[in-house]
């Protein structure tokens, strides 16, 4: 559970004690910052949210959006 930046009893570790990314940089050298607590990436490499899967969750988001925008007129 170590590599995931867990202990042995599923508590999140402090970042300083977490492993590193090791995900490929853009200059060719492995990623140096902790994993986000129960994944194998940082927050930066785990990767982009690919949004509501379920018809109640893209509901959500809509009426969330008619919300924001009946706030601020064009």
């Amino acid at each position: 559970m170590h590599e995931i930046g867990l202990d042995k009893q599923g508590t999140p570790l402090p970042p300083s004690k977490r492993p590193r990314c090791g995900a490929n940089t853009r200059a060719d050298g492995a990623c140096r910052w902790p994993v986000v607590a129960g994944k194998r990436r940082c927050r930066f490499h785990g990767g982009a949210s690919t949004g509501p899967k379920t018809t109640a969750g893209r509901a959500q988001v809509a009426e969330a959006q008619r919300k924001r925008w009946s706030r601020h007129p064009g």
